[in-house]
C-alpha cells in the first residue's frame, strides 16, 4: 500500500513550490478547474494510491516532449523566385481592371496559367539549385547526443520530438536508438519533404519499448506566405500517434506551429545552382523586394488558425475511449496573456486543457525556449532537472502539454506527475553550444490505470 507522504513525492518533486497534500490533490488531472481549498476532493485517499497498484493493470510511462533545435532550412531558389515573380504577376492583372467590372477575374487568371506554363518550361532548362536559409550550430554532434541521452534508459519510453528536419539527422539521431532497442523501438514520423519543399513535418515520435503506432497526420493548410515564411515551404503537420499503455490507449497529437518572417534577412546564405556553388555571407531579401515582413499578429492569425485545424483534426480522428494528449512546440509565448487566453480557449472546444496551467496556477513560470542557463535553473550542473524554487530569467513559454478533461467515455483513468523542465546540458560544448537544444524537455510520469 502506498502511502500519502509516497504518492506526494511521487506527484510533486522537492524541486518544485507549495508541496502540500492538499495541492498534490489537485495537481491530479480532475475533471474541471484547480478546486478552491474549501471545495471537497472527487478522489479518495483509497482510490489514490489503487491507481498505483499493479497488481490491478497500473502502467507507467514517460513521457518527454522536446524540441530538438536540428534545423537546416532549405528552399529551392528558383522555386521561390518564380513565385515571387507570379504574386507580382496577378498582383498588376488585379489592379489594372477593376472587380466590379465582369469578368476582371479573367485577366488574373490569364495571367496566372501564362506564368505556370512559363515556369513549366523554364524550370528542366535552369539549374535547380537550393538557398540554405539557416544553419543551426553543431547539428551532426547534437543528433547524435540527443539518440544516446534517449539510448540510456533513464530518460523516457514515450519521446514526441520536433525540429528533426531532415533524414541524414534523423538517421544520426535513430543510430544509438536502434542499436538499443532494436524490435522494441516504435518510431512514429510526420510527411517527408517533398517537390515544393526541401523540408519535411520535422515531428517524430518514438517508443522505446512501447508500442506507438501512427493513426493520421494532417498538413496544415494555413501556413503563412512563401515570400515571407521558410514555414510555407516545410509540410508542418499534427500527427496522430496511438499508444497501448496496456490498460487503454492514449491518442497522442504532436504539432509544430508556424514561426514566421523567417525570409527577411538571412545570414550565412550558401546558394547551390546545380554545378556553381556559391558562398554568399548575406543577402536581405526585404531590401530588394522579394520579401516583406509579417506582424507579430499575422504570425499569430497563422497559429490559431493551424489550432483550429487542430482541434477539428482531433474531433475527426480521436477514439472517445482513449484520453488524448496534445504536445509540440505551439510558439505562443504563455506570458502573453490575451493570446495565451486565446489558446487555451482553442484548445478547450476539443476539452483540452494547458497542464502546466493546471498543475502550476502560474503563466508566468515555466519557460521553455531562451539561454537554458538563465531560464531553467538548476543546483548544479549535474542535476537532470530544473529547480523550480530557483529564480529564472527571460525565456518563454511556448511548448505545451494539453490533456483531455476527464469523461465518462474513457476506458481508464490517468495521472500525470507534476511536469519537470530537463535542460540537457551536453558534456562538451562545441560550436558555442553547451546545451542540446536551445528548448528545455517538458518531462512527465504517464500514471494508467484500470477504471474502478
Amino acid at each position: 500500500m502506498f502511502s500519502m507522504r509516497s504518492i506526494v513525492s511521487e506527484m510533486v518533486p522537492v524541486t518544485v513550490p507549495d508541496r502540500s497534500l492538499r495541492k498534490a490533490y489537485w495537481r491530479h488531472r480532475f475533471a474541471g478547474p484547480p478546486p478552491h481549498p474549501s471545495t471537497p476532493y472527487s478522489v479518495s485517499m483509497r482510490e489514490l494510491t489503487r491507481r498505483r497498484d499493479s497488481s490491478i493493470g497500473a502502467t507507467r510511462h514517460t513521457l518527454l516532449v522536446y524540441n530538438t533545435y536540428l534545423l537546416r532550412a532549405e528552399i529551392y531558389i528558383l522555386d521561390f523566385l518564380l513565385d515571387r515573380v507570379k504574386d507580382a504577376a496577378e498582383e498588376i492583372a488585379d489592379d489594372a481592371i477593376p472587380d466590379w467590372i465582369p469578368g476582371s477575374g479573367y485577366l488574373e487568371d490569364a495571367v496566372s496559367w501564362a506564368v505556370d506554363k512559363g515556369t513549366g518550361i523554364l524550370k528542366p532548362i535552369l539549374p535547380d539549385g537550393k538557398v540554405v536559409l539557416e544553419k543551426k550550430p553543431a547539428l551532426s554532434a547534437r543528433a547524435s547526443e540527443i539518440g544516446q541521452e534517449l539510448a540510456s534508459g533513464n530518460v523516457a519510453d514515450i519521446a514526441a520530438l520536433c525540429e528533426v528536419w531532415k533524414t541524414d539527422l534523423f538517421e544520426k539521431l535513430m543510430t544509438p536508438l536502434s542499436a538499443k532497442y532494436s524490435a522494441g523501438l516504435s518510431v512514429v514520423s510526420g510527411s517527408m519533404a517533398n517537390d515544393d519543399s526541401l523540408t519535411g513535418s520535422g515531428l517524430c515520435v518514438l517508443g522505446l519499448n512501447r508500442s506507438v503506432t501512427k493513426i493520421a497526420e494532417h498538413i496544415f493548410t494555413n501556413k503563412g506566405s512563401r515570400h515571407q515564411d521558410a514555414d510555407a515551404w516545410a509540410q508542418k503537420s499534427v500527427i496522430l500517434s496511438r499508444i497501448d499503455v496496456g490498460c487503454g490507449k492514449i491518442d497522442l497529437y504532436s504539432t509544430h506551429l508556424h514561426s514566421g518572417n523567417d525570409l527577411g534577412d538571412v545570414q550565412n546564405l550558401n546558394v547551390d545552382l546545380g554545378s556553381l556553388d556559391l558562398g554568399v555571407t548575406e543577402i536581405d531579401f526585404g531590401k530588394i523586394g522579394l520579401t516583406s515582413a509579417p506582424s507579430e499578429q499575422d504570425k499569430h492569425n497563422v497559429r490559431i488558425a493551424q489550432c483550429e485545424e487542430i482541434v477539428e483534426f482531433i474531433k475527426q480522428t480521436h477514439d472517445p475511449k482513449n484520453i488524448a494528449i496534445l504536445v509540440g512546440d505551439f510558439n505562443i509565448n504563455a506570458q502573453d496573456q490575451a493570446q495565451h487566453t486565446q489558446l487555451r480557449d482553442v484548445m478547450f472546444k476539443a476539452g483540452l486543457q494547458d497542464l502546466w496551467k493546471r498543475q502550476y496556477n502560474d503563466t508566468s513560470l515555466g519557460m521553455t525556449h531562451g539561454d537554458p542557463n538563465q531560464i531553467c535553473p538548476v543546483n548544479t550542473p549535474a542535476d537532470e532537472f530544473a529547480n523550480e524554487t530557483l529564480p529564472a530569467q527571460g525565456g518563454s513559454r511556448i511548448d505545451y502539454v494539453f490533456v483531455e478533461l476527464v469523461k465518462k467515455t474513457h476506458s481508464f483513468d490517468l495521472d500525470l506527475t507534476v511536469i519537470k523542465r530537463r535542460p540537457f546540458r551536453r558534456a562538451v560544448a562545441t560550436e558555442g553550444e553547451a546545451f542540446m537544444s536551445d528548448h528545455i524537455g517538458l518531462s512527465m510520469d504517464l500514471l494508467c490505470s484500470p477504471k474502478k
